[in-house]
C-alpha cells in the first residue's frame, strides 16, 4: 500500500505497478476478485522477474564480478 510506482517497477518489474493500490484501491480489489487469472499472470511475471534479477544466484554472480574486477 502506498509504494512508489517507480520503486515497484524497479524491484518487481513493469507489470507489478498494476498491483499498487492508490485512491481507487477498492476498485482494484474488486477487479482482482473478478479477474483472478489476469492478476495471477502478473504475479507469475513478478516471480520470473525476481528470479532473473534479484535471486541469490544473480547476487552471487554480481559479487564475484566485483571481486574479480
Amino acid at each position: 500500500f502506498g509504494l512508489n510506482r517507480d520503486y515497484v517497477r524497479e524491484i518487481y518489474g513493469d507489470r507489478a505497478t498494476e498491483l499498487v493500490l492508490d485512491e481507487h484501491a477498492s476498485d482494484r480489489i474488486c477487479d482482482v476478485m473478478d479477474r483472478p487469472e489476469y492478476y495471477a499472470d502478473i504475479v507469475q511475471g513478478i516471480r520470473r522477474h525476481l528470479a532473473a534479477n534479484h535471486s541469490y544466484d544473480v547476487r552471487l554472480r554480481q559479487l564475484l564480478d566485483i571481486v574479480r574486477n
